[in-house]
């Protein structure tokens, strides 16, 4: 409806395709300011007790367990790349030093590793 709408004012200074990602990036934070969906939970709230069911505290370790198995089956710099950006927090920039790659190509590696890690992950059974 907003295109319908809005096609007359389209000037042609961008690309069609960014004009219309543009209208649409702008109903999404229309919507999303006035949805007001994203409130904190209430303070009364709690998450659930893994202390209270031990099948939760289980499955976690279980899952995790799995994770490690899936991540040691992964290239050495895939491993690498991934433990510095998850379990040690770093940025893109920092990973990139660290590595002694590009930004760009540390990238395309957290990418590469996370599409390897996704594989390894569904071979132990769990969807994600």
């Amino acid at each position: 409806m907003r295109l319908y709408v809005k096609k007359p004012r389209y000037a042609g200074r961008s690309g069609f395709r960014t004009w219309l990602y543009g209208i649409g990036r702008n109903v999404a934070r229309e919507y999303c300011r006035r949805s007001r969906r994203w409130e904190p939970l209430p303070e009364e709230w709690d998450a659930p007790d893994e202390a209270a069911d031990p099948a939760l505290a289980y499955f976690r370790e279980e899952k995790n367990r799995a994770l490690h198995r899936a991540m040691g089956r992964l290239k050495p710099e895939y491993r690498q790349a991934l433990w510095l950006s998850y379990y040690e927090a770093m940025g893109r920039e920092e990973i990139a030093a660290v590595l002694k790659k590009s930004v760009n190509n540390v990238d395309v590696l957290l990418h590469r590793a996370r599409k390897a890690l996704r594989t390894e992950w569904e071979k132990e059974g769990f969807d994600r």
